[in-house]
């Protein structure tokens, strides 16, 4: 039904106000849609005194969805099992000249660094850079076989454009096209969004791969 009524909405919307909606969009907008579905059921589970939640509570819910709060993960694909994420941390570096540098880390269990990744390219501007290093980060992980995800950014942009809010900027709306086809790899994945001070080794990895 949620996919439904997001072809609906993506047909008006082309129709009748001349908007150009990628596929990507769509995704995006009914795969949030399910994801507020599932939290709603939920939450009526863990709440065996209520029978049922009122339009207002649903409107509250739906609102909370997409508010990005520090370390609260977004889930781009969710298996809805109770997997055990395995946690990467990606930053990106970049310059006035377009060069971009990006460094990813795997962690265990206890927070300590398993794997260190690093490139160098270049980008038009700093969120195409972090885009781009999210965008390897999940390649490498493809390519490592993990199936649950989680990764943690300190760009709050690029997380905020992951979870569909607001309009996608127009330098990253190929990425995040291509950052949805590899997302459809995973099981479970989720981004997370944490400060500078708390992402502090993949940055290190990032400024590295300038000597790169």
């Amino acid at each position: 039904m949620a996919m439904l009524v997001s072809i609906w909405n993506m047909r008006n919307a082309i129709l009748f106000r001349g908007e150009k909606l990628s596929p990507f969009t769509f995704y995006r907008g009914w795969s949030s849609k399910v994801d507020v579905v599932i939290s709603a059921l939920n939450r009526k589970k863990q709440d065996n005194q209520k029978t049922g939640v009122d339009e207002e509570t649903g409107n509250g819910e739906m609102m909370e969805s997409k508010e990005i709060k520090e370390g609260r993960p977004v889930y781009l694909v969710h298996s809805g099992d109770g997997c055990h994420l395995k946690r990467i941390m990606v930053d990106a570096s970049w310059d006035s000249q377009r060069v971009a540098s990006f460094g990813w880390c795997l962690l265990n269990e206890e927070e300590a660094v398993v794997y260190e990744g690093k490139a160098k390219g270049r980008a038009e501007n700093p969120l195409q850079a972090e885009t781009k290093g999210l965008k390897m980060a999940l390649d490498w992980a493809r390519m490592e076989g993990l199936l649950h995800l989680e990764i943690s950014s300190d760009c709050l942009q690029l997380v905020t454009q992951l979870a569909d809010i607001g309009m996608v900027h127009h330098s990253i709306e190929g990425l995040l096209e291509e950052v949805a086809e590899i997302s459809s790899y995973f099981h479970c994945l989720c981004i997370s969004y944490i400060p500078r001070a708390f992402n502090c080794r993949a940055h290190k990895l990032a400024e590295e791969a300038r000597n790169l």
